[in-house]
């Protein structure tokens, strides 16, 4: 992001950091120091570029490393948010399959390929191509939500406690039956035991 002004950097920070930061406090519950301590070096770039003139060299190197540190939040806040999704896919996957077993196949592969979008961002963030390294982190959070909400429609709640209902009916029915089974073997060998008894009785 190119910004030449302060008035650039605060609209910078309006429309691209602030919904981010937003966004890490909500899901992980949070707010943490290292994007604290970006936000807080910004806004020193800030009110020094603010104290001269706009003509001025020092003034337009102090905007462009405020918009560097904006930039690096939003980095922290992406690596943040997808480390957050990425955990509550995989326990939605343990849960669902708890109770269904095998999952779509579909639901899957897509986890997978997230899982394979996530090393591949690694090579291009070491690449040092920030501007692409941001613009991919965006469209993989993108893509986790979606996949979240293809989870939740796929396998909603009312139909997993459906499942979750016939799956506990069917264990307590199977669990019945055994006991029934144990019992009339317990019978059956009693009077198998009977009967052996009283041949060799009768026959003494």
């Amino acid at each position: 992001m190119k910004c030449e002004t302060i008035s650039d950097v605060l609209d910078y920070y309006l429309k691209q950091v602030s919904r981010l930061v937003t966004a890490v406090q909500v899901t992980s519950g949070r707010f943490p120091e290292p994007i604290h301590n970006e936000i807080r070096s910004a806004m020193t770039h800030l009110a020094r570029a603010n104290a001269l003139p706009q003509d001025a060299e020092q003034h337009r190197e102090e905007v462009v490393r405020a918009t560097r540190h904006l930039e690096r939040v939003r980095l922290d806040c992406y690596k943040i948010l997808v480390i957050v999704s990425a955990d509550k896919c995989d326990k939605e996957i343990i849960r669902v399959s708890a109770i269904v077993g095998a999952l779509d196949g579909e639901l899957i592969r897509a986890t997978e390929q997230l899982k394979q979008d996530r090393i591949a961002l690694g090579v291009t963030e070491a690449e040092g191509d920030l501007a692409t390294t941001l613009r991919k982190y965006d469209d993989l959070v993108g893509s986790y939500r979606t996949l979240m909400d293809a989870f939740r429609q796929k396998y909603s709640t009312d139909y997993l406690e459906q499942l979750n209902f016939i799956h506990q009916n069917t264990l307590a029915a199977s669990g019945k039956a055994q006991n029934q089974a144990l019992w009339r073997g317990v019978i059956y060998g009693a009077i198998a035991s009977f009967l052996i008894s009283l041949i060799f009785y009768l026959a003494s």
